[in-house]
C-alpha cells in the first residue's frame, strides 16, 4: 500500500499537492538552482505549498518541499513507496541522472511523460535495461472521457 511519494521535478507541484490532500505524506522535489529560471520555479511550488496547507492538513496528508538536483548523488533522497514525475523526460544528459535517483529513492515508479517529446524512447530504453519490473504503456487521448476539455 501507497502511503509515502516523492515527486521528482514537481514544478509547480500539482501531482503532489493532490495526493497530500488525499491523505498521502508527499515529498515535492524540484532545484532551484539547475537551470535557467529555477528559483522562480521553486519559489512558485514553495508558495503553493504553502497556499494549500489548510486543504491537506484537512485531508489528513503531509507535505513538504526538497531542494533536490539529480546530478548531485550526494543528497539524501528520501525512501519512499512510491516516486512520481509528470513531463520530466526531456534533457537526455539527464537520464541517467534521473534513473539513479528513482532507484535511490523507491522500488516502484510511475512516470507520466508525452511521448512524442524527444528522449522519451531512449529513457524507455534506459529503464528497459536497468529495471526488471519495468513496463510502459502509450495512452491515446481518443482513449480519454470525451467530456474532458482538451
Amino acid at each position: 500500500q501507497v502511503k509515502s511519494v516523492l515527486e521528482l521535478g514537481a514544478g509547480c507541484g500539482l501531482c503532489g499537492l493532490l495526493l497530500a490532500a488525499n491523505g498521502f505524506d508527499v515529498t515535492l522535489t524540484d532545484t532551484s538552482s539547475g537551470y535557467s529560471g529555477a528559483q522562480k520555479t521553486w519559489d512558485n511550488m514553495v508558495k503553493n505549498v504553502e497556499a494549500n496547507a489548510e486543504m491537506i492538513e484537512g485531508g489528513g496528508g503531509k507535505i513538504r518541499p526538497m531542494d533536490l538536483d539529480w546530478t548531485n548523488s550526494k543528497l539524501a533522497v528520501p525512501r519512499v513507496d512510491l516516486a512520481i514525475g509528470a513531463d520530466i523526460i526531456y534533457e537526455p544528459h539527464l537520464f541517467r541522472a534521473l534513473m539513479d535517483t528513482i532507484k535511490r529513492s523507491s522500488a516502484r515508479a510511475i512516470l507520466i511523460q508525452n511521448v512524442a517529446r524527444a528522449g522519451t524512447e531512449q529513457f524507455r530504453a534506459l529503464c528497459k535495461a536497468e529495471c526488471s519490473h519495468f513496463s510502459s504503456a502509450a495512452v491515446s487521448m481518443d482513449e480519454f472521457d470525451s467530456s474532458f476539455p482538451a
